[in-house]
């Protein structure tokens, strides 16, 4: 089975930053390189199609809240070399209880032979590590790992944050280079780059253009959201470029999203997004188990054909991620407008889903959020053996 935070992001309709393809070239040496910026800065989007461009299979590996489990992260980097080189054989080993008053030194044996065992052409990707960047056993653990990295092998690290003070010392030994905010905010040429392949070739005014610059500041995810206002497709004239312009704040995200996005979708999509707002994915058959209509995926895919903030991961069963942005609009406006019962009716139907799929980590969170118990008690029984067989007890304290 494909599991969707191991499997990358799909970057065929993304638009190829060579400039930043050069830095990252140029950073080849690092053996962990860390990227860091704001949300929406295209920082997942640009390590993907980078990778793809250079036709390398990464073992990509997509940080959410269950890693703040040291086992469950763990756990999973080991089902991401399984997935990665095609085993049905896991090779490395489980954070079991006998191994947890040694941390230090089972993370450096376990990345060792992580690596050991890793393609030679392949590298590592950690994405989203703001996540856990409040977590200091995990940043602790998270070092200790990454000193092993060989000289040959690399570590790509995608996050909002900078590296944490644990990380100073790879800094000054010239083992971790970054690429920042000021290396991911778009170029004129970039966003125009981005204009034309939406809309064809430009007809703008360098006026028009230079507008649009100053009010996006190099902000990927402004960018698409000013332009979503325009069809694909359509000609983007001066006029409606510089109206458009005028009409967008950063710090309005919410709001510019709700009247200038949200409010014009299908209200068929307005639920479907509403309803799958608590996953940490969402595939067909989760789809279609809360909103009951086969053709979600379909809608979902228009989303993410459109770059609206949702992502498709490939595989097996392909499963589309909403960016944190979306995410969080999204939970709002669930909330804004369901009655409580009805909200804790989706979170609960949620849960539910989440644990028929084994996704325990995520479906006991969404039961403790809405004082579930029963539910979260019967979880944990349903799962506490194999929980208990893989190391990742947390949950059952």
């Amino acid at each position: 089975m494909t599991i969707a935070k191991l499997t990358p992001p799909n970057p065929d309709r993304a638009y190829s930053r060579t400039r930043l393809f050069r830095q990252l070239d140029s950073l080849r040496d690092y053996p962990v390189v860390w990227i860091s910026g704001p949300p929406g800065a295209g920082k997942t989007t640009l390590v993907a199609s980078y990778l793809a461009a250079n036709d390398i299979t990464p073992l990509w590996y997509q940080i959410d809240p269950s890693d703040g489990d040291i086992a469950s992260f763990f756990y999973h980097l080991g089902e991401g070399l399984k997935q990665l080189n095609g085993s049905r054989k896991r090779i490395l080993p489980l954070l079991t209880p006998e191994y947890q008053l040694g941390l230090p030194a089972f993370s450096r044996r376990f990345f060792r032979k992580l690596f050991a065992n890793l393609k030679a052409s392949s590298v590592i990707v950690l994405d989203n590590i703001e996540t856990l960047n409040d977590e200091p056993i995990f940043n602790a653990i998270l070092r200790h790992s990454l000193e092993e990295t060989p000289s040959n092998r690399q570590v790509l690290i995608t996050g909002r944050c900078l590296p944490p003070a644990q990380f100073r010392r790879m800094i000054l030994n010239g083992r971790l280079g970054q690429l920042g905010w000021n290396h991911l905010q778009l170029t004129t040429e970039e966003s125009l780059g981005i204009i034309e392949s939406r809309f064809g070739r430009s007809t703008l005014s360098d006026a028009a253009i230079q507008q649009i610059q100053d009010i996006t500041q190099g902000w990927v995810a402004g960018l698409i959201l000013l332009l979503s206002r325009q069809h694909p497709g359509d000609p983007l004239t001066n006029e409606t470029a510089v109206k458009s312009a005028e009409n967008f704040s950063r710090q309005h995200f919410d709001d510019y999203f709700a009247s200038e996005v949200f409010d014009q979708l299908p209200a068929k999509i307005r639920t479907l997004l509403l309803r799958t707002a608590w996953l940490p994915s969402v595939n067909a058959e989760m789809a279609a188990a809360l909103c009951g209509s086969v053709q979600t995926i379909d809608m979902l895919q228009t989303l993410a054909d459109n770059q609206l903030f949702v992502t498709r991961r490939d595989g097996a069963d392909p499963a589309y991620i909403y960016h944190p942005l979306l995410k969080a609009f999204l939970q709002a406006e669930a909330a804004r407008t369901l009655s409580p019962q009805a909200l804790t009716r989706l979170i609960d139907n949620t849960a539910e889903i989440l644990a028929r799929s084994d996704r325990t980590d995520e479906a006991a969170r969404l039961y403790a959020r809405i004082g579930h118990w029963p539910g979260l008690v019967q979880l944990i029984l349903d799962h506490a053996q194999t929980l208990w067989g893989q190391g990742r007890f947390r949950l059952l304290r």
